[in-house]
């Protein structure tokens, strides 16, 4: 499922990043893609270019259009995704749980 629909803001965001010019439909169907056992270069791979507002060792966010797509992962050497909120322009975020 897509899980829970929550107002979760996140402070790590910052500002910036913004590319008000593409298209968040990249970022709605990245985000229906994610899965249990993706790491840091598959979920790249699904949006289909690079974290463009923040890029860490445990967190990828990418801002399309005012959306925003953010994936958290473990902080071992597999770097698998524990889970990713999705957040569309002025509306309310969805958020996904990974194993």
């Amino acid at each position: 499922g897509l899980g829970s629909a929550v107002g979760m803001v996140l402070a790590a965001c910052g500002g910036g990043g913004d590319d008000s010019s593409g298209d968040a439909q990249v970022l709605v169907d990245a985000f229906a893609k994610l899965e249990n056992g993706l790491v840091w270069t598959d979920v790249e791979r699904l949006v289909g270019f690079p974290a463009n507002s923040l890029r860490t060792d445990v967190w990828l966010i990418w801002v399309v259009d005012g959306a925003e797509l953010s994936v958290s992962f473990y902080s071992t050497d597999s770097k698998t995704i524990t889970s990713a909120t999705f957040k569309p322009r002025d509306a309310v975020s969805q958020t996904r749980d990974f194993d």
